[in-house]
């Protein structure tokens, strides 16, 4: 996810050492991805971090193979000189793309860029699950052969087939058209025979994927990819994001009812094998039956049919125009239901547009006022392979970084310890305690032991990213936890505290830590911190609507000013998890028993020349949030007077001191004579609880857009002069 300025301003982030140095090295190469060759010089910039400290990440990320430099640009403002651009290097893995059909099987090796760097189709002639298993697995390591590289390059893979995957039972539902696709043991088999990292995900989802990355879908927030074929499906992506229903099942179209002429017999039973009426009436086996029925020959195929129909033939015609008023229904029926900015027909059939489209969406005319934009796919064929390759691409750049973080660790002499993982495989340890009942303490100590990197509220001021998906969550939509923790190995804190049911179901061999402490002291703390600092000056920010729908609405109700009321829930909490999680897997536990409980539980030993981390108390907090707060380079030493304001630069004597004539100057006129300093502190002024009357009016239009940029580490507490 492309990480943008106002999220990179953080290098005075609580925390080791060593993860400090990750979030810088994550955030540069982050940066590098979305924004193409940069330098030095402008990622210290864009970033906000020091020059030394982007050439000491530069250096790492350069040593480990991560980035290379790319070339030189001259930098003409600077007497000529020239700087050297630097990029991620697209070899540092390589990923796998499948797509499974009934008459096909198509895959591609990609490297880290997204390049496709080898491509194969083969026929899917396997009449049994382990037979398709091996020509996945013939093709996969064939086609990465022939590009030169080694399967220990290979960081993951991604296989898109027809049917569901059921977490629980590790079967693919729903998928009747492979022989034999839906037994038990066959995800096992792919892993062992593929041995890598892994993903087996609904073609027609990957095929909206592929769309949004690389076809219409990139223009569109809301849209759908309705594939028809040997088979039918719908992909849904929802605000750019996929849409998966409760159960994984969403956009399984071929069960809607209707399609079918027959009456339903009171005594019909459904089977495993059942594909749905509309999948029977509108896949290919349907459009042959339907042209067989209109007296067309039984050897015609349905690319033969449509080859008729388009050279004039009556027969032909009808049938095409009978598929497409099947379509106009099912269109009719989504579009009145998710009201799509965009229809996506693909798959075999779905691909003629010439002839399906006209008969469509006249009868959607007679069906429906709604008027949905329907377009056939850029992507022919390749749809769900490009699906798979950017899907794979998401969980390679973490899974890379990941193994880049853990050989750090090793350099660190922690890798005897037992904690320290150097594949993800899932989380650890799940933190259930409140904010403010130590759990920054905690994710030191769980980091120091090697159960890191954990995940904590503070990870969202330079995850912007994750904080629509994290407010989405909060309100009751489905989460991919294994998306939202690829890489981590532990939890605390919120958001995820919240969720430590779910987590656990997910995770169930991670082991669950409660923080404590005393109720009275857990309110005065959590009341002159997080209750005080962001809930009045974050209300721009998407960290402020995450803070305030899930603690002070989900958790306390609206009534966390009462302070009785609050300890309730807090007391509330901790009988509520030590009902739900089993003894031998919890620890009821307070930072200040230091390391001995802590070790003991996770089986690691007691670090004897580390003192327990003890971070982010109340006076620390503030100070840190200030810092956060302040515009780079500045104090906040301000003194005012009527159309007058000076502003003393850090470190620096009154003499100098900036002082602006308001009475004398529009905010634009002084703004352009002033530069950069003009644009910082235009935006404190914009976000602070300073009162200048006669600049503020008059700079808040100018300022709105660059407040954006800064509202997510400068709007983190109020800001007061200081005088």
């Amino acid at each position: 996810m492309p990480v943008t300025d106002s999220n990179l301003h953080h290098e005075h982030q609580l925390g080791t050492p060593s993860l400090l140095r990750a979030i810088n090295e994550r955030s540069l190469l982050e940066y590098l991805r979305s924004h193409g060759p940069t330098s030095r010089a402008q990622l210290a910039r864009a970033t906000g971090l020091s020059k030394p400290t982007v050439s000491q990440a530069l250096a790492g990320l350069e040593n480990a193979g991560l980035v290379r430099p790319i070339g030189q640009s001259l930098m003409s403002s600077k007497g000529g000189r020239v700087a050297i651009l630097y990029e991620p290097n697209p070899e540092a893995g390589y990923v796998v793309g499948v797509d499974v059909g009934r008459s096909w099987v198509r895959a591609a090796v990609a490297n880290l860029a997204g390049q496709i760097i080898a491509r194969g189709d083969e026929p899917n002639n396997a009449m049994s699950a382990s037979a398709l298993v091996a020509l996945i697995n013939r093709l996969a390591r064939d086609l990465v052969s022939h590009a030169g590289i080694s399967w220990s390059q290979v960081v993951h893979a991604v296989i898109g087939t027809p049917g569901v995957l059921d977490e629980q039972s590790e079967r693919v539902l729903f998928s009747s058209n492979l022989p034999e696709w839906g037994r038990h043991g066959l995800l096992t088999e792919l892993q062992v025979a593929l041995d890598l990292s892994l993903s087996l995900e609904n073609d027609a989802n990957l095929a909206a994927l592929g769309e949004r990355s690389f076809g219409w879908g990139s223009s569109a927030s809301t849209f759908v990819y309705i594939m028809i074929g040997t088979g039918v499906g719908m992909g849904i992506v929802i605000n750019g994001a996929l849409y998966r229903g409760a159960r994984g099942a969403a956009g399984e179209i071929g069960f809607l009812p209707f399609g079918v002429d027959d009456t339903l017999d009171a005594s019909t039973q459904i089977s495993d094998s059942y594909l749905g009426m509309f999948e029977e009436t509108t896949s290919a086996e349907g459009i042959v039956r339907q042209a067989q029925k209109l007296g067309l020959s039984a050897s015609l195929t349905t690319k033969q049919i449509f080859e008729a129909a388009l050279q004039g033939d009556s027969k032909a015609l009808a049938v095409v125009e009978q598929e497409g008023h099947r379509l106009a229904l099912a269109i009719a029926t989504i579009t009145a239901v998710l009201d799509p900015e965009l229809i996506v027909l693909g798959g075999g059939i779905g691909q003629r547009g010439e002839l399906l489209l006209p008969p469509l969406e006249r009868r959607l005319q007679q069906l429906t006022p709604l008027r949905p934009h329907i377009v056939t796919s850029k992507l022919g064929d390749d749809s769900v392979l490009l699906g798979a390759i950017a899907t794979a691409l998401e969980v390679a750049h973490n899974l890379v970084f990941q193994h880049y973080f853990d050989g750090n660790l090793k350099e660190l002499d922690m890798a005897n310890q037992p904690g320290v993982m150097h594949e993800w495989s899932g989380l650890k340890v799940i933190g259930a305690g409140f904010g403010r009942t130590g759990t920054l303490s905690l994710k030191s100590a769980l980091e120091e032991l090697g159960f890191g990197p954990c995940y904590h509220m503070v990870e969202l001021f330079h995850k912007p990213g994750a904080l629509d998906q994290w407010i989405d969550i909060t309100r009751g939509a489905p989460a991919d936890w294994h998306t939202v923790f690829a890489g981590y190995q532990a939890t605390t804190d919120w958001p995820a505290c919240t969720f430590y049911q779910e987590l656990m179901h997910t995770y169930p061999d991670a082991k669950v830590l409660l923080t404590v402490r005393d109720p009275k002291q857990w309110y005065e703390s959590a009341y002159s911190t997080i209750y005080q600092a962001p809930h009045r000056n974050l209300a721009l920010s998407p960290h402020a609507r995450l803070v305030h729908a899930l603690i002070w609405e989900r958790t306390f109700h609206g009534q966390f000013e009462d302070k009785d009321s609050a300890i309730t829930v807090f007391m509330q909490h901790i009988e509520e998890v030590k009902q739900h999680v089993p003894p031998e897997k919890l620890l009821i536990y307070d930072v200040k028993e230091g390391w001995e409980p802590l070790c003991t539980f996770l089986k690691v030993e007691v670090p004897t020349d580390t003192p327990f981390p003890h971070v982010n108390d109340r006076d620390n907090f503030a100070g840190n949030l200030r810092k956060r707060a302040s515009p780079r380079g500045f104090t906040r030493k301000v003194t005012t007077s009527p159309g007058r304001m000076t502003v003393l630069p850090r470190g620096k004597s009154s003499s100098s001191s900036r002082r602006i004539d308001t009475t004398r100057h529009s905010a634009g006129s002084w703004a352009s004579r002033n530069g950069t300093f003009a644009r910082r502190i235009s935006d404190w002024i914009m976000v602070s609880s300073i009162t200048v009357p006669s600049i503020r009016p008059r700079m808040r239009r100018e300022s709105l857009a660059r407040v954006c940029r800064y509202r997510r580490t400068m709007l983190a507490a109020e800001m007061v002069p200081i005088t």
